[in-house]
């Protein structure tokens, strides 16, 4: 059977050529996104049509194990050096926007971190991920080049210490933020939350508050707290998933009641899944009473860690359960 001029065309590219090779730009390099950064760089070598494709990818996944190779002979220092190095030329070399950037190290470099962010930070950059294993007591103080990041939507940060510059106006894209083992005070925090008026979901783990906290975001789905809190003030009516666990280690003149979190509950007509873990209960019994929601009306999911050996604790507990519908 004779080939159509189209059919025959096609052939003759196949040929000539892989298939990946004549795919469009843009499909490149998102396969390229989905490869370990040193595989997708290796792809230079494939080819002249390969040499830079891997310099334009909007993704970037930096892992000290990605780089374990080159990085296993050295010591602590020399490893930390050959690392900023790394990574310092392939954001020298990367030619297009970046719009993901996903960091996750043990090694603590300040200076190049800094120099790092305010590359990202004038490439629109959208995700923000910074993932650091680094010692006990050791955080990076971040650079104050993250707050011009304005085009961010989620950002994640792991050991960093967070201080927000006079003047800060707020991330207005900003849908997802969570903080792992950072320091940032409550008043920061706060003016963060506010200043996202995009806000939807919002985990601070690990954290410790020497002050109450107040998370104001009428647009905020889910809250995920865990830490030392002297107390919680929440102003979320969209609310529909909350997971709070309070520890305590506090001193003891601060454990009392959460006077503000046992209020807040009255706010909460949205919730549909809540857990309180840790000392929440104990503490929000030693609050002074106050009138919960007739009824939950679209609770479907409720964990509560309760000392039944404790008659104020099983009180609430059967007066929680017993408001759901």
């Amino acid at each position: 059977m004779a080939c159509s001029q189209p059919e025959k065309r096609i052939a003759i590219a196949a040929t000539d050529h892989d298939i990946i090779t004549i795919l469009p730009g843009e499909i490149k390099e998102k396969i390229l996104t989905k490869l370990p950064i040193k595989e997708a760089v290796r792809t230079s070598i494939l080819s002249t049509k390969w040499r830079y494709t891997w310099a334009s990818i909007p993704e970037i996944f930096l892992k000290d194990d990605d780089l374990v190779s080159y990085l296993s002979t050295l010591d602590g220092a020399g490893a930390s050096s050959r690392f900023t190095k790394i990574v310092d030329l392939l954001l020298f070399i990367h030619n297009g926007p970046i719009v993901k950037f996903n960091l996750s190290t043990k090694h603590h470099c300040p200076e190049a971190f800094d120099r790092w962010i305010l590359k990202l930070s004038r490439n629109g950059i959208t995700t923000l991920l910074f993932s650091l294993n680094l010692p006990y007591g050791t955080k990076y103080i971040i650079s104050s080049n993250f707050f011009l990041c304005n085009a961010l939507q989620h950002v994640d940060l792991s050991m960093c210490a967070i201080k927000l510059p006079h003047g800060f106006e707020g991330f207005k894209l900003l849908r997802d933020l969570k903080l792992d083992q950072c320091t940032i005070t409550a008043a920061d925090t706060e003016k963060l939350v506010t200043s996202s008026p995009q806000l939807a979901t919002l985990m601070l783990m690990n954290l410790k508050f020497e002050h109450n906290l107040r998370i104001y975001a009428m647009g905020l789905e889910c809250l995920v707290i865990g830490g030392e809190i002297l107390d919680l003030q929440m102003n979320t009516p969209q609310l529909t998933t909350a997971y709070i666990s309070l520890t305590n280690t506090m001193p003891s003149p601060a454990r009392v009641g959460c006077h503000d979190l046992c209020r807040s509950f009255g706010g909460l007509l949205q919730i549909q899944r809540i857990s309180l873990f840790g000392v929440c209960i104990q503490r929000l019994v030693d609050g002074p009473p106050v009138e919960l929601p007739k009824a939950f009306h679209y609770l479907k999911l409720m964990h509560l860690n309760v000392d039944f050996a404790n008659q104020k604790e099983c009180a609430f507990f059967v007066f929680a359960t017993t408001g759901c519908n």
